[in-house]
């Protein structure tokens, strides 16, 4: 994927952000301005989930899989956002305590992540892929033994849904 901003977001509405005048007292810096419409929804609001389902892809094609994930992915986790989430969890909140039952209103949510064999498929620069901790170079098939990662749940079930 491109780094930077995407095009996409012209159609968003003005970014909701959490800014702090507070300063943090044990280091005496400013608390930085959070954007809320930038960052997965799992990660602020999290996911309150009954049903969850993962989709890996590998990646053959750069080209094929960012058109894949600009066009098909990229809408739905940005229309997932922390922004998104939060709003929905209060109106969910708030529905829940009036009274009415729950199921009233649903949503569907998508967050991506990628590998750093992922990232180097889709041509990340090199520069960038060097940055990242030799943990997450490694990879979690790599790293299966040291984090417990065996029998029922280890790399032997991982699978591909679709590769592009």
């Amino acid at each position: 994927m491109p780094s930077g901003k995407h095009s996409t977001k012209t159609h968003r509405s003005k970014a909701k952000k959490i800014t702090s005048q507070k300063k943090d007292i044990m280091s005496n810096t400013t608390i930085p301005e959070i954007e809320l419409d930038e960052i997965q929804g799992n990660i602020f609001g999290g996911f309150n989930k009954d049903f969850q389902t993962f989709m890996f892809i590998s990646v053959t094609d750069a080209g094929k899989a960012k058109d894949f994930l600009g066009s098909v992915v990229l809408p739905d986790v940005e229309a997932s956002s922390s922004d998104h989430v939060l709003a929905f969890n209060t109106q969910f909140k708030a529905l829940k305590e009036s009274g009415c039952p729950e199921g009233i209103i649903k949503a569907t949510w998508t967050n991506i992540a990628f590998t750093h064999r992922g990232l180097k498929a889709l041509n990340m620069a090199a520069g960038q892929l060097a940055a990242f901790s030799e943990q997450f170079k490694e990879g979690m098939r790599g790293r299966a033994g040291t984090i417990g990662d065996s029998g029922g749940s280890g790399p032997a079930k991982d699978r591909v849904d679709r590769a592009v």
